[in-house]
């Protein structure tokens, strides 16, 4: 089984990422056209609920897995006047993410520190709680917020296209890429994922998202030390890094 884990482990990772990002980015299209009452975290809790609870709790989940895949006939009701633009440059971020995670290279080395590489997946999966909290109602607030998303969302396909086949989730070194804005900061789409926690803090402020949001960049600023401190025993990516002096925002930090 070890044999059999160390030869397809990767393969197997990067399948079921991929089909998990891929009905994340099936449901942020499905869940904002066709009104249900539900979130894309609620419809993922539920979805936990369901498999936990069995065949009866499951039978509601199984039918709205049919009606993404196979019956199409939401279309009809479907509003697409609901999607704003920000919305649309999220999917297409997931999307991408999402054929990135098929299509990447395997690692050439992984960080084995159980607490570095949950750092790292906190960092990840922190946008998970911005989702389904109440928003402001100023209309003011809400072009300001979708400003920033869409411009986190197009740092982050830069990235992503920068990062192609090399682009991960864990802290592992792959092939170090020093193209396009990594020639500016170390870690642009870390900046990309803090900035569109900001457009969402933003358009939904409340004590709990501010104090999401100071938890997520503290995560992401230490994930970007530990992953160096990794990365820097690769000739390469130490060369590299004493090039680009700036981790997240040029002249700053």
């Amino acid at each position: 089984m070890k044999g059999f884990l160390r030869r397809h482990g990767q393969v197997i990772v990067n399948a079921a990422l991929f089909l998990f990002f891929f009905d994340v980015a099936v449901h942020q299209v499905l869940l904002k056209v066709v009104p249900s009452g539900m979130t894309l975290h609620e419809w993922w809790w539920r979805s936990a609920a369901a498999c936990i609870g069995g065949p009866e709790s499951a039978q509601g989940l199984g039918h709205s897995w049919y009606r993404s895949y196979w019956d199409w006939s939401w279309l009809e009701s479907a509003d697409w006047s609901r999607m704003a633009f920000h919305d649309w440059s999220f999917t297409a971020q997931t999307v991408m993410m999402t054929a990135l995670i098929l299509l990447r290279r395997p690692h050439a080395s992984i960080d084995k520190g159980a607490w570095r590489q949950a750092i790292a997946l906190a960092a990840f999966c922190s946008g998970i709680f911005f989702v389904g909290l109440p928003s402001t109602e100023s209309r003011g607030m809400l072009i300001a917020s979708g400003a920033l998303i869409v411009a986190s969302n197009v740092i982050g396909l830069v990235t992503m296209f920068n990062l192609g086949r090399s682009f991960g989730i864990m802290i592992a070194l792959r092939k170090v890429k020093t193209g396009g804005l990594y020639r500016v900061v170390r870690h642009p789409m870390y900046a990309g994922d803090i900035l569109l926690r900001t457009g969402y803090v933003v358009s939904h402020f409340s004590p709990f998202t501010a104090v999401l949001l100071a938890a997520s960049t503290a995560a992401y600023v230490y994930r970007a030390v530990l992953e160096e401190r990794f990365l820097s025993q690769d000739p390469e990516y130490k060369a590299y890094a004493g090039k680009v002096k700036y981790r997240f925002v040029p002249f700053v930090y």
